[in-house]
Formats: structure tokens, C-alpha cells, sequence
């Protein structure tokens, strides 16, 4: 891949200049607030870097991606800085199979330093990485493109250039999408399902209902999912320093309930009755948290079954299932199963599997039920709740 200096100093300066459009979509990671490439999402966060992609109807930069690291106070040098973070992007691969196409480039934008650099991976993947020193701080970004012959320079100008030009910086000035919060009348836990269509073997579809809970606060905020600490206040700095973007801030406007989540994204509720709402094609509807210290004699079952990929010329899947007995001296067990097999279109085929059995207590609080095993590891949390005499332990019924 061959790079225009020029051009890449003219793209920072970019940068430091050009304001963000208003009818774009905004989004924050960090420090980082940023304009989201038009037909990509927001994909998940790893260990040191938030991964962007694009959807499938952006057919033409299958296998791109944008990534975003999470940062660092200044403490070495920029180029240091730079080359960890493209070993932190490769946490776990072959870093021998790095290789750099470029050194790093260093150059002024405004008041900013910034270096650049370009690498490949396995000869398959083509990396542009970029480190900016602002005034305490030190950020990343880097795309990746395939190297399959196709124009990469093409698609870094069409898609990384008008991102990288669109990043503006919190550290210097830049506004939070994430607005004070202020106090409502919504608090405790609302849950709701749609009905969505997954893909099994021989690519069958199967409805299931997919479920959301949100938990509000009187305090303006509220959490999609599992709060870290169930009904208990949120440390939203200790979100915000771990990057996570389950929790944001809610406001009433007129009839409506709108929803800011910490990375920019905004969702809003509609009013129903009986205190339910609206939210996309979900149903939101209040469930009353279990009490502190409850015990239980009951016990909960799953079963899921994941067939391969249509075409692969293999036939079977992986079964798994997990029955949790819960005790009313507080106590529980834990038997689980997971068997994979399949037939080759050819002629024969294979089976394997294991069972395991654990031990340990749980303990109810704050709306949230821990399992701690014997060995003092604890399972992640999950929201426990009542709704209509039944009881949930996240999705599942107890029974």
C-alpha cells in the first residue's frame, strides 16, 4: 500500500480544524468523540480497543475495520506509545507474523504531534495506524483493510480519512455526548422481549424472544443489562474508566423517556398503560427485584443447539445444557454438558463431549443473585426478579 505523505499531513490537520457535522451520527468511546462512518456499528470492546465495522450492505470493504484504543495519560515517548498499541491489537496472535511496511512518520498539526504507520499481518490484513499527542494525553486509531488485491488505499480514503477527520477530543474541549444527569420519576427494573429468528443447522430459522431489561434510578440514570452492583447506586466513574457504555442518562420530554447512553447513542419510550412503555418493538413492563437474603429450593434448565454452517458439508451441531439446582440452606450444584457431532457428506464423522459438575453459595442482593464456587470464584452476576408470581433469574424461569 502506498501512502501520500502530504496527504495524511493535510488529514491531520483536518483534525485539529474541522468542526463535526451536525446531521451526522455521533458517537463517544472515551476521550474520543467521533463521526460514525455511514453503513458501520459499533461493534464490542476488547481488552485496550474498541472495534468498529462495517454492515453487510457495505460490500465493499468486507473485512475492514476501524479501531479505536482506549488511550493513555503521557508517560513515554508517542512512538513508544504507538507500537504498544499495535501490540496490544495483536494480544494473542503471532506477533511474528507483524511486519512493518513503514516507519513511524512524524509531523506537527497545529499544537498536536502525530506519527503514522502502516503494517501487514500474515500477509492477509493491511494496517494504517495513527497516534496523536494532545496536551496530557496520548490516543489511537488504526484501520484494517484485506489484502486481496483490491484497492486498500481506495477504501482507506473513502472510509478512515472523513473518520480520522471527524475526531475531536473531550481532554481538549470538546463537550461529553453523556449530559448531566437530573433526577425522574422512573426507578427499579423494566423488562421486555421481542420475538427475533435464529439460524440453526442447514440454515433453519427458529423464533426465540429476545429479551432486554433496563434498571432506572431516581437519580436521571439507568443500565441495559446487569449493573456491576445491581439496584445499588451507580459509580459512574468507575463506568466511565472501564469504558462502558451500558449506562447513560434518561430525561422526560413531554410523553416520551429518552435515553442517552454513554457513547452518544440515544433511544426513546412511549408511554402506554399501567406503567409500561415502549421501546422499539419491545414491551417494557415494571418486575419487582427479589429481597436481600432470599433462599430458594428450585432449580433452572437451558438447552441450546448451534448446527454448522449451511454448505460446509457437515451435518450435526454442538449441544449444550446446564441445570443449576438452587438449596434453601443457600447452597447450590451446577451439572453441565456440551456434546458436538456431525457427519461428513462424504462418508463418516466424529462425536465429542464432557460433563462437569461444580458446587458452591449464592447470595441475594441489591436485586442481583451471586454464585460463588467452592473455590471462591464467583460466576457473573445476574438480576433477580419477580414477574406475574414467576420468578427470573436473568431470562430464565425458576422453577
Amino acid at each position: 500500500m502506498r501512502l501520500d505523505l502530504m496527504r495524511w499531513i493535510a488529514l491531520i490537520l483536518l483534525l485539529v480544524t474541522s468542526p463535526a457535522s451536525a446531521l451526522a451520527e455521533t458517537r463517544q468511546f472515551g476521550n474520543i468523540v467521533f463521526t460514525m462512518p455511514s453503513g458501520w456499528l459499533g461493534g464490542k470492546v476488547e481488552s485496550t480497543t474498541k472495534i468498529l465495522l462495517p454492515r453487510s450492505r457495505v460490500a465493499d470493504c468486507t473485512g475492514c475495520r476501524i479501531y479505536l484504543g482506549k488511550g493513555s495519560l503521557k508517560h513515554e515517548n508517542l512512538e513508544t506509545f504507538l507500537l504498544g498499541q499495535i501490540h496490544g491489537l495483536h494480544n494473542g496472535d503471532d506477533r511474528s507474523k507483524i511486519k512493518m511496511k513503514t516507519k513511524p512518520a512524524s509531523f506537527q498539526a497545529g499544537s498536536h504531534e502525530a506519527l503514522f504507520v502502516t503494517w501487514s499481518f500474515a500477509e492477509r490484513e493491511i494496517f494504517l495506524g495513527l497516534a496523536i499527542e494532545l496536551s496530557s494525553r496520548y490516543e489511537f486509531t488504526a484501520f484494517r483493510a484485506r489484502s486481496d488485491g483490491s484497492d486498500v488505499t481506495k477504501k482507506m480514503n473513502r472510509y478512515f480519512e472523513p473518520f480520522v477527520a471527524s475526531l475531536k477530543f473531550v481532554s481538549e474541549g470538546e463537550p461529553a455526548l453523556l449530559p448531566e444527569a437530573r433526577p425522574g420519576s422512573l426507578a427499579g427494573v423494566y423488562r421486555g422481549y421481542q420475538l427475533g429468528v435464529s439460524v440453526g443447522a442447514g440454515g433453519a430459522g427458529t423464533l426465540s424472544q429476545q429479551y432486554k431489561t433496563l434498571v432506572f434510578w431516581r437519580d436521571g440514570h439507568f443500565y441495559e443489562g446487569t449493573p456491576p452492583n445491581g439496584l445499588a447506586p451507580l459509580d459512574t466513574k468507575e463506568l466511565l474508566e472501564a469504558y462502558d457504555s451500558a449506562f447513560g442518562v434518561y430525561r422526560e420530554q413531554e410523553s416520551q423517556i429518552v435515553l442517552t447512553f454513554s457513547d452518544g447513542r440515544k433511544q426513546s419510550m412511549s408511554p402506554l398503560s399501567d406503567g409500561r412503555w415502549q421501546l422499539d418493538e419491545r414491551e417494557m413492563l415494571p418486575v419487582e427485584p427479589v429481597e436481600d437474603n432470599s433462599r430458594f429450593d428450585s432449580r433452572l434448565s437451558a438447552m441450546t443447539f448451534g448446527g454448522f454452517t449451511s454448505g460446509s458439508g457437515i451435518d450435526g451441531g454442538t449441544l449444550a445444557a446446564l441445570d443449576i439446582q438452587l438449596f434453601d440452606d443457600g447452597t447450590y450444584s451446577v451439572n453441565s454438558m456440551l456434546s458436538t457431532g456431525g457427519g461428513f457428506s462424504g462418508g463418516g464423522g466424529f462425536a465429542a463431549g464432557g460433563r462437569e459438575r461444580a458446587e458452591g453459595t449464592y447470595q441475594v442482593k441489591d436485586g442481583l443473585i451471586r454464585f460463588i464456587a467452592q473455590d471462591g470464584k464467583q460466576l457473573p452476576p445476574k438480576l433477580i426478579y419477580r414477574h406475574r408470581a414467576k420468578i427470573f433469574i436473568g431470562s430464565m424461569e425458576l422453577k
